[in-house]
């Protein structure tokens, strides 16, 4: 009962949101959601079509509206006065890159973006900093098919000193388990890192990372092969901004923050790694040992049914 009780009072509070008309409005508000709500919205056309409004702050085009975990706002959040940290990087009291960083996208100062069938925004935020006092924050919306925004650097371009091998770039708000069933129009966003190499040739390469959580940050790292790695180990390239293609977020605004990009030349010199100690048992005939050739013997497994 008490199961069935959390259940139906879940559905309640759902049908709520959902159940919440918005009317389209041709001025932006900025909305706060404490969750992902969905609620419907009337058009221009006056057709009702369900949308989803992701966690935290957005620019919408609709009217305000009361509703459950919604409030409204017609300027920008305030940047809080300290950076709120990660708690993990916090107690860790990591404060910097594993490399020295390319561009640290700690402000949005002199950054500018190129929209093709799309709006955006860049700006400065403390809302999640993983690295320095601030994070690079951009803002996107689709308007018709195709879209991409072109996020450009101070300047329109920056050129890279010294060859490279890899790039990796922190991104918070990335979302890949999305639920399709509530917003069908949902896709991955995909990040092109956009360069000009020696001769002068414009190029791009995807940037991209195995899985995401929209509620923490991720590091994207691209080792480069082939012709790509060929083109950027004979230096003099040229980095000119990054593209986010392949979205479809049409009533509402995504923000996306970076920070930290980083291009080096990965390690590839001999890893030195003590040995671990042995197993407590023997392994199948045609196993090899692996790392467990060294002093003493490991506390598990405890049975010799365990399959190793």
């Amino acid at each position: 009962m008490v199961r069935m009780f959390f259940i139906a009072a879940f559905a309640a509070v759902q049908c709520q949101a959902a159940a919440t008309v918005f009317n389209w409005s041709e001025k932006p508000v900025w909305m706060y959601s404490t969750s992902v709500r969905t609620a419907e919205v009337r058009g221009a056309d006056g057709k009702i079509k369900t949308v989803v409004f992701p966690f935290g702050w957005s620019k919408v085009n609709i009217e305000r509206c009361k509703s459950p975990g919604l409030s409204f706002s017609d300027t920008p959040p305030i940047l809080p006065p300290q950076p709120a940290r990660e708690c993990e990087t916090a107690l860790a009291g990591r404060t910097r890159d594993d490399v020295p960083p390319f561009l640290a996208m700690n402000t949005a100062d002199g950054w500018s973006v190129e929209c093709v069938n799309a709006t955006g925004s860049v700006e400065t935020t403390r809302d999640k900093v993983i690295f320095g006092d601030s994070s690079f924050r951009v803002w996107y919306r689709a308007t018709d098919k195709y879209p991409e925004v072109r996020v450009i650097p101070p300047g329109g371009k920056v050129a890279v000193k010294d060859p490279f091998s890899a790039m990796s770039l922190w991104i918070y708000g990335y979302i890949i388990r999305h639920d399709r069933r509530r917003d069908p129009d949902f896709v991955l966003p995909h990040v092109f890192v956009e360069f000009e190499d020696s001769q002068g040739k414009p190029f791009s390469m995807r940037l991209d990372h195995w899985r995401g959580w929209g509620g923490y940050w991720f590091r994207h790292v691209q080792y480069l092969l082939g012709d790509d790695r060929k083109r950027m180990m004979r230096g003099g390239a040229v980095f000119k901004g990054f593209t986010i293609r392949n979205f479809k977020n049409r009533d509402y605004s995504i923000a996306v923050d970076m920070t930290s990009f980083c291009l080096f030349r990965e390690n590839t010199g001999p890893v030195d790694i003590p040995a671990r100690p042995k197993r407590p048992y023997a392994l199948f005939p045609d196993q090899p040992q692996g790392m467990n050739t060294g002093k003493g013997t490991l506390e598990f497994p405890t049975t010799p049914d365990t399959v190793i």
